[in-house]
């Protein structure tokens, strides 16, 4: 057996030690043939990780799934409680990512209406957990661009209309005509 004092490697500067084959190595040799081989076989280390991530995650969907019909109470009881804690982030991630837009410009668009709708001028009155939920960030579907806040039901009723002013103008047309 070599004396690992004296296994130098002179690229490095460094000593070697002894790998798990029994071999010399220095540590940054050993570093910089990995990252070649890696750059070399991208795609046979992709398809590799694929098929056991495959299996993996089959193996935790069925042991999940099993766990859950064993403990639905547990589940039922985490699912609500993360829910709780976590609902304000999770609107807030769904705002950031849907929109392209940031909490504080979302802020400045509740400050600028008075946290009230555009249409009807009332503020939200829907529940969520106990807390009032936000207003809808009200869109233009064709251009993405942000046109103002809603209530949920302005918002819901603009859907069902299909954002289309002359269904919109049908709709007023056919309200005055059934006035009482």
């Amino acid at each position: 057996m070599p004396n690992i004092a004296k296994l130098y490697c002179e690229i490095h500067n460094i000593d070697k030690f002894k790998d798990n084959n029994d071999r010399n190595v220095c540590r940054l040799c050993r570093y910089e043939k990995r990252k070649i081989y890696t750059e070399r076989n991208k795609e046979i280390i992709r398809k590799k990780n694929q098929e056991y991530n495959k299996k993996t995650r089959n193996k935790a969907k069925t042991w999940l799934d099993e766990n859950r019909k064993k403990n639905p109470e547990k589940y039922k009881n985490y699912a609500t409680k993360y829910n709780e804690t976590n609902a304000y982030d999770k609107v807030t991630k769904r705002i950031i990512r849907k929109y392209g837009l940031k909490l504080e410009e979302y802020n400045q668009f509740v400050i600028d209406c008075n946290n009230k709708c555009n249409i009807c001028g009332l503020q939200e009155t829907r529940k969520f957990l106990g807390e009032t939920r936000r207003l809808c960030l009200d869109h233009d579907h064709k251009s993405g661009k942000i046109r103002g806040l809603l209530c949920f039901s302005c918002n819901i009723g603009l859907g069902k209309l299909k954002d289309n002013i002359k269904i919109l103008q049908a709709a007023i047309d056919y309200l005055k005509q059934h006035e009482e």
